[in-house]
């Protein structure tokens, strides 16, 4: 199944669980692999940076848009 999933996006939880929000709403599945908390639970640190969003890839296409311009929105909020 991992080898159907590609990533689509590293950032803060916030903004994961945004873009994960955006692409439920357009009827898209994503996964959520949060390394920060994975991390924590283990006893060593990660960075509050290193949560990932996956999709399917035969989604990409379809969503690819919606994904760039949410990484514009998303990096002109957080400079």
């Amino acid at each position: 199944m991992e080898d159907q999933l590609i990533k689509v996006f590293e950032g803060t939880e916030l903004s994961v669980l945004m873009l994960k929000g955006i692409l439920e709403n357009e009827g898209f599945s994503s996964i959520v692999k949060n390394n920060f908390r994975s991390g924590l639970m283990a006893g060593f640190g990660a960075s509050r940076n290193s949560i990932e969003l996956y999709i399917y890839k035969e989604d990409f296409e379809k969503v690819e848009a919606l994904i760039n311009e949410f990484k514009k929105e998303d990096l002109k909020n957080n400079n």
